[in-house]
């Protein structure tokens, strides 16, 4: 399963042991696939940086990047017409997840939830996605 992590929910993943994080795990084991594109990438480590020195986390993000570096898939995004998602800068989750024809892209972000299937690809709290890969195990 080929999944598009929007940059909140890698965040959270990191740092905290949320839903997210259950999804980084997931990645971490081989039972999903994450694509990302450049942008998508360097988004992760500004955030990450940024919000490990404002929260004072011990967590390092480097490994997480260089895993996703190393073992996610890189694409590039397919062009968009303007404004799919009400927050434009949303719009590059949406690009890669076409590009990569993801199985689905994961967010808790509400402007990316409202589109719920855009262009084909589903729009996935984590929860979701969770629910979804324990139902498929059990197959």
């Amino acid at each position: 399963m080929v999944v598009v992590l929007d940059t909140a929910g890698f965040i959270s993943g990191m740092f905290w042991r949320t839903e997210a994080h259950e999804v980084l795990r997931a990645f971490a084991e081989g039972r999903i696939s994450l694509a990302y594109s450049r942008v998508i990438l360097d988004e992760y480590a500004e955030t990450a940086q940024a919000v490990r020195a404002e929260e004072r986390l011990s967590v390092d993000p480097q490994p997480w990047l260089a895993a996703i570096a190393e073992l996610a898939f890189e694409f590039e995004p397919t062009p968009l017409p303007d404004g799919v998602c009400r927050d434009e800068d949303d719009d590059k989750f949406i690009a890669c997840a076409l590009a990569a024809s993801a199985d689905a892209l994961v967010t808790r972000d509400q402007d990316l939830l409202a589109l719920h299937k855009p262009f084909g690809v589903p729009v996935l709290t984590p929860r979701q996605l969770l629910s979804h890969l324990a139902k498929r195990g059990k197959r």
